[in-house]
């Protein structure tokens, strides 16, 4: 019966093995279960198996470990990439259990592997089953991540590539003009006094701003060159081959006087705004990208204090931000000791009964010399200056002290920490919160540490970290999911319970439709992994009605409430009890 094929409906289970009993025991096995569910391919190497799966291809493999002349690893190292045997899943069978070569054939792609001696009709059906419906969810994941990666490039309000394109299109623009000693710009855009539009007029109005102002940006720039939306109100632009400063100066000028009438926003509305821009050249030395676009903020800030509606040419004698970050960094150290830091708790809402099932503890510090500082402004610099460790650890243990007080009025409220890549990989974080969930005798389980997807991508050290957080029942969050691009496999592997989807997808649901997409395959994604999902960001009534058709969400935002400190928190959880 050597290379015939039974046709059918049913699923194709080619059984490549050099031993004719072998192969007729496991096509009776299968038989024995279900005689109408498979339909069998019989191949005696791994040469007539490609031939037979050219004829018909294969739904799944039975594979043998071990043939005279090859083993059924190194040929299917050499097939993996043929697109005959694309999607195809494979289950090897060897006559030993040899432990390292089962780990070796799950990393070259294999999906199960079953002893010989061990396989009867359930183990056999079971594991076909399995592999077929990974094998599915892999396709499945595959689609939906080329789909999210599109949506995750793009700006949604404008239609422009957003931050993270941005970002990695100039790591690619910078290799390049490195490679052939090419010049390249980065213009950096801000709306001048942009706020005051959507103060007057409304975020509605302020979008329709931002729209006219990209669509002036983009008659003024090249084929070739990258506009994106950075932020609200900031914008960049990279200039590809350009002769020298001029050339960006001169894009800089015809920007601003296309700027220079009102704009017709709607019927009865012109406004007029100006821009400032910042110019930074990559000047042939080691500059990261990064560094190029800190020296044009850096510039576009000499822009605003030289009157704005102007550009300005980096200089390396402008200081300013970096005697700044020494400034917070100095002053950060000092709020650790002097009472200046405090926590904040926003509330997490179940989504169709609106009660508070848990909070995220956030920082905030009101300097007595700095003022009031966002923590945009001063985390990074924490990082940066690893004060980011005495800072977690502070925040670690006000949070679980505060957590301690909302527990005694809701035995089953959660608490979610955010954690910085630093904090793991710290020696001693695993034992300091280990120590304060045994001293205040906390439910573990009912902690949530949220981590972003570039902290969990960064380091094999940082995954084993959070695998170390799992063994003391600890829930890992993936925080703004979405905002950079990831393969979605990696959810298959990581250790992850809830996906945070970013408030910056939130903000235009259900207005802008490519939002309401991305949005919808997030949920899709978070659905098949069996993962909670929390959604942030929920500012507007709008935003709320859309998501509040949606099964299992829990919500978070401005709408319910700002983040409060802990004697006003633990007073609206008592209020929001539901009996």
């Amino acid at each position: 019966m050597r290379g015939e094929i039974r046709m059918s409906e049913a699923l194709h289970v080619m059984i490549v093995d050099d031993n004719e009993d072998d192969r007729f025991l496991y096509e009776r096995l299968l038989s024995k279960v279900d005689d109408n569910s498979y339909a069998f391919s019989h191949a005696e190497s791994c040469e007539e198996a490609v031939s037979l799966n050219k004829i018909n291809k294969a739904g799944c493999i039975l594979l043998d470990y071990s043939f005279p002349e090859t083993s059924g690893l190194e040929w299917l190292s050499e097939i993996i990439n043929d697109d005959g045997f694309k999607n195809v899943p494979v289950i090897m069978l060897t006559g030993n259990g040899d432990e390292r070569i089962a780990v070796k054939a799950i990393r070259n792609g294999v999906s199960d592997y079953l002893v010989k001696s061990e396989i009867t009709s359930d183990i056999l059906v079971k594991a076909i089953s399995n592999a077929v419906e990974r094998n599915q969810l892999k396709s499945e994941l595959e689609a939906k991540g080329d789909q999210l990666e599109r949506l995750a490039l793009t700006d949604f309000l404008t239609g422009i590539s957003n931050r993270y394109s941005f970002d990695r299109e100039l790591k690619k623009y910078i290799s390049r003009a490195k490679r052939f000693d090419n010049k390249l710009a980065l213009l950096f855009l801000d709306i001048d006094n942009f706020k005051t539009i959507n103060d007057a007029y409304g975020h509605d109005v302020g979008d329709l701003v931002l729209k006219k102002y990209t669509e002036i940006f983009q008659s003024c720039i090249r084929s070739n060159d990258v506009l994106a939306r950075l932020s609200g109100d900031e914008f960049g632009i990279i200039l590809e081959g350009i002769r020298s400063q001029v050339d960006a100066e001169n894009m800089s000028k015809k920007i601003l006087s296309k700027l220079e009438l009102p704009i017709k926003i709607r019927e009865k509305l012109e406004i007029k705004l100006s821009v400032s821009i910042g110019i930074s050249l990559l000047d042939g030395s080691d500059q990261s990208s990064d560094q190029l676009l800190k020296n044009a903020d850096i510039a576009m800030y000499e822009a605003k204090k030289n009157g704005k509606n102007t550009f300005q040419m980096f200089d390396s004698n402008f200081d300013k931000q970096e005697n700044a970050f020494i400034r917070i960094e100095r002053e950060l150290y000092a709020a650790l000791t002097h009472d200046e830091l405090h926590m904040v708790y926003q509330p997490i809402y179940e989504g169709k009964s609106l009660k508070i099932v848990g909070a995220e503890a956030l920082l905030r510090w009101a300097s007595k010399s700095l003022g009031i500082m966002s923590p945009n402004d001063f985390i990074p610099i924490a990082e940066k200056s690893q004060l980011i460790i005495l800072v977690g650890e502070f925040v670690l243990k006000q949070a679980l002290i505060n957590f301690r007080e909302c527990l005694a009025l809701d035995p089953n409220f959660t608490m979610s920490i955010n954690l910085s890549p630093l904090q793991l990989v710290n020696d001693n974080f695993y034992q300091l919160l280990a120590g304060l969930i045994a001293k205040h005798d906390l439910p573990a389980e009912q902690i949530i540490v949220e981590v972003t997807e570039t902290a969990m991508m960064s380091s094999d050290t940082i995954m084993d970290r959070l695998y170390q957080l799992k063994s003391l029942n600890i829930k890992i969050a993936l925080d703004d999911f979405g905002t950079g691009y990831s393969s979605l496999l990696h959810l298959v592997n990581w250790p992850v319970d809830i996906l945070k989807v970013d408030k910056s997808f939130t903000f235009n649901c259900p207005e802008q439709i490519n939002c309401v997409k991305i949005v919808n395959s997030i949920f899709s994604i978070a659905n098949i992994f069996g993962l909670e999902t929390v959604v942030e960001g929920v500012e507007t009534e709008s935003n709320y009605e859309f998501l509040s058709g949606q099964n299992s969400l829990k919500l978070q935002g401005y709408f319910f409430s700002k983040p409060m400190k802990i004697d006003k928190f633990v007073k609206l959880i008592d209020s929001n009890k539901i009996a």
